[in-house]
């Protein structure tokens, strides 16, 4: 960069400077008519036995490198390009093997752009991926600009930060732009007439042509602008949902108010909790006051004493779990919510919120999602690698939630890397990795599209973490259970479910439960998605027909009925019945989806 005499930037003028480009592909046909007056230069390089083998013969076979250095060459007139044959018989490529080259590139040589039109969307050793691509960046100022998939996927390197990744856009302009985000690089998709292989020239379009053009316009870019690396500095800084309560991690001590449904999960699974939930607090006009846990809930095995939240003990804890309390502020007419949070404020006490609250708490954590939380990616999804586990239900209240649960302290009993995106509110504080509240009162933000991402994202923060699986489950039914008004529409459940695309299904039944309910849900479930409904879980408590009718008493399953639904069940779909309240069965059925798993 040149200064004038006062200090102040000069116009930068690179005109007689040539870039040096390297383009990683199938080679070149240096015969090609249309090219045989060039001075073309390459190497192939070729991953053996681990080591990298190097013979200058690079001559392209497959068509695709000879259009990609036309292009780049076309767009960027003088200046001087390398090609890296990778490609021999085939387009295809290990990404194991991209690393390796990558290596080699960046020991032996020096460059200013090198452009890739390969990928893949299940990467192996993507964190070294990451790094070969930051190392080059920053310590070789060398842009890595690579094509993204032709089908809409996120794929990598493209995707990986401190590369440039590029993909036509029908709404684009016909110049390529600079954006930030997932992609960064977009034009217009358009038709290129090319030198080819067989035949000698061909007309073809997609991402990696497009590629070569906007390594055209970085070259111009790089020539010319002296502020460019500052402005990639800020595109590379991806937003992201980031979590907030980091102060979970290192709590130790926790109340709980008030004791509803959402709260029974904690307090009948404590031993999966990092810390000690020492009061439980519930509103003194419930009638279980005093009360022991085990005496209100007989099947938790949890003595501790409901007390009176007008007697709360601030003393002592980390932090306020603060469930939904719009039905006991009704019931009292206390806003209790803000209550209780203003008395943890005095004190600097944290509080994790089931609700929305407002923010100028500024140590109240809720597990809630925006737009401003979505990464912009023009509707890429990212591909999950790991088997992706989803239990599924006929209507609301089934145990789904019990079971993922179960399911996730049984496997890391066994010593399994378990990743899993909850739905509860509760979910973080059992350690779950992400959260994504639907139930009731969900502080949810976001239109259906935006779901679709925001679940997608989350499924790739987890993945990204490289579990060995996944688990997660919906709220309500998949199914509505009426037609007559909005209120039993499913559509949220249902696009949860379609962004989570599981590989496994478990689906979640009740006693009572038409079968023609239980077959539309299995072939609703896996006609949305690629998963397989390999096992039904029955919930214990059956309906009372006696005298009462339809509105009858809960009672538990009899032996006779449990026998009976595994038999039809079995019969109709060929899929096996496990009770819920059985830990036997669940272990069962849980060494079936591991063994389905791994054929």
């Amino acid at each position: 960069m040149r200064l004038c005499s006062e200090g102040r930037e000069r116009h930068i003028y690179y005109k007689e400077e040539k870039m040096r480009i390297a383009i990683i592909d199938s080679g070149v046909d240096k015969n090609n008519n249309h090219l045989k007056k060039l001075d073309i230069q390459g190497c192939s390089l070729r991953v053996c036995d681990g080591c990298i083998e190097k013979k200058d013969e690079f001559s392209d076979i497959l068509g695709h490198g000879t259009a990609i250095f036309y292009l780049i060459n076309k767009f960027t007139k003088s200046d001087y390009i390398y090609n890296f044959k990778v490609f021999f018989d085939d387009m295809d490529f290990k990404m194991t093997e991209l690393n390796q080259i990558l290596d080699y590139i960046y020991s032996n040589y020096n460059f200013d752009i090198i452009n890739i039109s390969l990928g893949a969307i299940y990467p192996e050793n993507l964190n070294s991926l990451e790094n070969i691509c930051k190392n080059f960046y920053y310590n070789k100022k060398t842009i890595i600009i690579a094509a993204f998939e032709n089908y809409g996927a996120i794929s990598y390197p493209a995707a990986c930060n401190y590369v440039l990744g590029v993909s036509a856009e029908n709404h684009a302009g016909n110049a390529i732009s600079l954006q930030k985000g997932v992609v960064n690089l977009i034009g217009r998709e358009k038709y290129y007439r090319v030198p080819w292989v067989n035949p000698e020239y061909n007309i073809v379009k997609g991402n990696s042509f497009l590629c070569a053009e906007a390594t055209g316009f970085i070259c111009k870019q790089l020539k010319y602008n002296s502020n460019l690396f500052s402005e990639l500095n800020d595109i590379f800084k991806i937003n992201s949902f980031t979590d907030e309560a980091l102060w979970l991690k290192t709590a130790k001590r926790a109340a709980v108010f008030p004791f509803n449904k959402e709260i029974h999960s904690i307090a009948a699974n404590e031993e999966m909790l990092a810390f000690e939930v020492v009061k439980y607090y519930h509103i003194r006009q419930s009638g279980i006051i005093n009360k022991k846990i085990s005496q209100f809930l007989p099947h938790v095995k949890n003595d501790k004493i409901i007390e009176n939240i007008d007697c709360a003990d601030y003393n002592n804890i980390d932090f306020m779990i603060l469930g939904h309390c719009e039905e006991v502020s009704k019931m009292t007419g206390i806003d209790y919510k803000n209550t209780i949070i203003s008395e943890c404020s005095k004190r600097n006490i944290n509080v994790y919120s089931f609700d929305k609250v407002d923010r100028r708490y500024n140590k109240v954590y809720t597990p809630d999602f925006s737009s401003k939380n979505v990464i912009h990616r023009y509707g890429k999804m990212y591909m999950i690698r790991q088997p992706i586990i989803c239990i599924i239900g006929t209507s609301s209240s089934q145990g789904k939630y019990t079971l993922q649960l179960y399911f996730r302290k049984r496997l890391l009993e066994t010593g399994y890397r378990v990743g899993q995106l909850g739905t509860e509110p509760e979910s973080m504080l059992f350690g779950m990795d992400a959260t994504f509240p639907l139930g009731y009162n969900s502080p949810i933000d976001l239109n259906y599209t935006e779901m679709l991402l925001a679940v997608n994202q989350m499924l790739h923060k987890i993945s990204s973490k490289d579990p060995e699986l996944i688990i997660t489950g919906s709220q309500a039914g998949l199914l509505p259970i009426d037609q007559s008004n909005i209120k039993y529409a499913t559509i949220r459940h249902q696009i949860f479910f379609q962004g989570i695309c599981p590989d496994v299904i478990v689906l979640c039944i009740n006693p009572y439960d038409n079968m023609e309910i239980i077959g539309k849900t299995i072939m609703t479930a896996e006609g949305m998605t690629n998963g397989k409904v390999i096992g039904i879980v029955c919930f214990a408590m059956d309906v009372d027909y006696s005298w009462r009718g339809a509105y009858g008493n809960r009672v538990h399953i009899t032996d006779i009925k449990i026998k009976t639904l595994k038999s039809e069940i079995y019969l109709r779909f060929g899929i096996e019945m496990y009770m819920i309240d059985k830990s036997s069965e669940l272990d069962l059925l849980l060494r079936h989806i591991i063994d389905y798993l791994a054929e």
